[in-house]
């Protein structure tokens, strides 16, 4: 199964992309710190599929945890923001990584990431990106696959679920 699950929208801004979203009557749910990444987001959802509006709260750690992403997103961001990644559920991802691997597509092994919410919890996940993006995307896609993992209770009910992103 590879279903879309989500869009990552980078803002210069998160608080003023927030307000402007809702402006426009879109309901945005606070989302969480990236520490790793150095970025925070929110989010507004359309039952399960959702918009993340991400951005950049700490430079020095988007610069060390994004590592070669970082200047795309940098200018992305110096443009006023943009689509930069799209999201797809997968059933596993060591499977699907594998399943890539098996067929020639490069794929980096999986990672650890985590995001730490706004009301103290804490989700984590493992991520792997495929080395390429689809044929087609935009300079500033990017491709992996996540699966939601941790102790009972770490992450939302919603959350649990696996999907990927894809980066590029």
């Amino acid at each position: 199964m590879v279903q879309f699950d989500h869009l990552i929208h980078w803002v210069p801004d998160l608080d003023a992309a927030v307000r402007d979203y809702q402006a426009l009557g879109f309901t945005v749910q606070a989302g969480g710190q990236h520490p790793q990444f150095g970025t925070h987001n929110a989010a507004w959802r359309l039952d399960t599929r959702y918009i993340e509006l991400i951005a950049v709260h700490d430079e020095a750690a988007a610069r060390a945890g994004l590592g070669p992403d970082w200047p795309e997103i940098d200018v992305t961001l110096r443009a006023g923001g943009g689509a930069g990644a799209f999201g797809v559920l997968v059933a596993d991802v060591a499977a699907t990584v594998a399943n890539l691997r098996s067929r020639g597509v490069p794929v980096d092994d999986p990672q650890a990431g985590s995001v730490r919410r706004a009301d103290g919890s804490t989700g984590v996940w493992q991520y792997a990106a495929l080395q390429h993006g689809p044929s087609g995307r935009p300079s500033s896609s990017t491709t992996a696959f996540r699966s939601i993992t941790g102790p009972p209770g770490s992450v939302s009910r919603d959350s649990r679920r696996i999907h990927g992103l894809f980066k590029g």
